[in-house]
């Protein structure tokens, strides 16, 4: 039994043995294969080759390191005293340069003229991989990738006359280049298309989040790599837009009241303006709101809210039930404050567009400065807290064992 038992063991060391050798030996090949896909993707670039120093590509201090050079057409390559009518045409130009090369470029330094400080007379554009990043000790912090190796590559161009002529053109690397199919990933070539831009806004009409964006434009394009830009690009692009319309929302928001109200005389809106110009009040109801509360203007419900939008407006709907049971509006504002005076401001301004009278009951939460306002402007009409916010408060006021 002894030896039986010493022959399976033997069996069992020699499976596992050979399954091992097997795991290496596909764990080399793996290793073999992905060298071998990074020598062909090397092979597509330029090998270093040492230059010496020229009018248009200077030499690295030490002769003995190698430097890359983009290997692309002659009409593509910066050129000394090319000429170019302004600066954002030598940048596109060099940019373009920079994407068949496989690098990024980046704005480097600029020299104003002494006689108007308006106008640039020397601009530099260079690799982005241009100087030295000061690593700093920080604990607990990721470590990041590389991005600066003191990269000399660089395009400089001078101001003569109203044109903008190339000066300096160094066209070596320090550094290995990014293939034709990687190089759109790089910063200075990610974009977000006009396409994109279409899409990306009928996605945040439909609340769909920018990561779940990212996913389908993914699967769009087949693969995170032939998408062309990356999702920080998508939220730079929503920031931009904002930016595009701060400190003009309150005008947009009055031309649209305008167009609206010569779409249909029913519209009706008023703004309120503080002393520096800014909207403080805003009423406004269409004319079905206004036909609504003529058949079902009995019962109104009045009610506000707050910390919901990012002008830190209140928003302050005013309802109605119609005879589906259906809850129906009866005209909007948005306010500043939750003071007497304004509820007074919103109250007189609704009804005075509105066809039939004050309504026979009111409905709020208990809010005293409200409670003072419809006094003041709704004196014949009942007014009611609702049963919702009483109910909610009796957690609050009495003990758990006669709240259950």
């Amino acid at each position: 039994m002894a030896w039986r038992e010493q022959l399976k063991r033997e069996e069992r060391l020699e499976y596992w043995g050979k399954k091992w050798v097997e795991t290496w030996a596909v764990s080399n090949l793996g290793k073999e294969m992905a060298m071998e896909y990074d020598q062909q993707e090397e092979s597509i670039m330029q090998p270093p080759t040492v230059h010496q120093p020229s009018m248009l590509c200077e030499s690295s201090a030490n002769s003995s390191q190698g430097l890359y050079t983009p290997q692309v057409k002659n009409d593509l390559i910066p050129k000394i005293n090319q000429e170019f009518d302004n600066l954002e045409k030598a940048k596109v130009f060099y940019n373009r340069y920079a994407k068949e090369g496989g690098f990024s470029t980046r704005s480097h330094s600029s020299r104003k003229s002494t006689a108007d400080v308006n106008v640039i007379v020397r601009k530099e554009f260079c690799c982005f991989k241009q100087g030295l990043k000061v690593q700093k000790s920080t604990p607990n912090k990721r470590r990041r990738g590389i991005t600066r190796e003191n990269c000399r590559a660089k395009l400089a161009v001078v101001r003569k006359g109203e044109k903008y002529v190339v000066s300096q053109f160094f066209e070596g690397h320090n550094h290995p280049l990014a293939s034709l199919r990687r190089a759109h990933l790089l910063p200075s070539h990610r974009k977000v298309s006009a396409a994109k831009k279409a899409l990306i806004e009928q996605l945040s009409a439909a609340n769909v989040p920018t990561c779940q964006q990212m996913t389908i434009f993914e699967l769009e394009s087949g693969g995170l790599e032939n998408v062309g830009c990356s999702q920080q690009d998508l939220y730079n692009y929503k920031r931009d837009k904002k930016m595009t319309v701060n400190g003009h929302d309150a005008d947009m928001l009055y031309e649209y009241f305008q167009s609206e109200k010569a779409k249909n005389d029913g519209f009706t809106f008023t703004i309120e303006k503080d002393n520096e110009d800014r909207m403080t009040h805003c009423f406004w109801a269409d004319a079905t709101a206004r036909k609504s509360y003529q058949y079902f203007g009995d019962v109104v419900v009045f009610d506000t809210t707050y910390n919901t939008n990012r002008y830190s407006m209140i928003f302050a709907p005013i309802l109605g039930v119609n005879h589906h049971r259906q809850t129906t509006l009866f005209g909007c504002a948005f306010l500043c404050d939750e003071t007497v005076e304004t509820f007074e401001w919103l109250l007189k301004e609704w009804l005075k567009v509105m066809p039939a009278g004050p309504p026979k009951m009111i409905i709020t939460d208990q809010d005293l400065a409200m409670a003072k306002a419809i006094s003041i402007v709704l004196p014949n009409t009942l007014h009611r807290y609702c049963m919702w916010h009483i109910t909610n408060k009796f957690s609050e006021r009495i003990s758990a064992l006669a709240y259950k």
